[in-house]
């Protein structure tokens, strides 16, 4: 998906309103971060675990993951990498 489409895909989300995001855990081993998190816009509201590998203290790759049923949305189709 890459650094690109996954900024166009937040900036273009249709927000209901301000994101509110609650950190449930953080582990951390070495350059490799695991987070779940819910996220909410105040309507919308949905978990993320997210695997970040670290390289220089930033973030260099990440795959997240939203266990929640959820249907693709057609808006965001230009920027999703579908995995079978």
């Amino acid at each position: 998906m890459g650094r690109a489409n996954f900024a166009a895909i937040n900036t273009h989300y249709p927000a209901q309103g301000q994101w509110h995001f609650t950190l449930h855990s953080i582990v951390a081993e070495g350059n490799q971060v695991v987070t779940d998190v819910t996220v909410t816009d105040g309507e919308f509201e949905a978990q993320a675990i997210t695997f970040h590998t670290i390289l220089d203290g930033k973030i260099h790759r990440q795959t997240e993951y939203w266990p929640d049923p959820m249907p693709a949305l057609e808006w965001r189709r230009q920027w999703v990498t579908l995995v079978d």
